[in-house]
């Protein structure tokens, strides 16, 4: 693809996406901070808990699959 279309299609995207983003931290920012405060605790563990599975599950399969010929 030639230069010029690609940067202008580059730029044009990167605008959409960078404005929307503004938006979006600008309308609803202050209360998904607020809502992230009150629930750090609960959504830490989630993750946590997340994690640990993933890593189980990837640990078991991974054990598998070395033991098979």
């Amino acid at each position: 693809m030639p230069w010029a279309p690609f940067l202008l299609i580059t730029a044009a995207g990167s605008a959409l996406w960078c404005s929307v983003l503004v938006a979006l931290g600008y309308y609803i920012g202050e209360p998904a901070v607020a809502m992230m405060r009150e629930y750090m605790h609960e959504t830490a563990i989630a993750v946590a808990l997340g994690l640990a599975v993933f890593i189980a599950w990837f640990l078991f399969h991974r054990s598998r699959r070395e033991g098979q010929p």
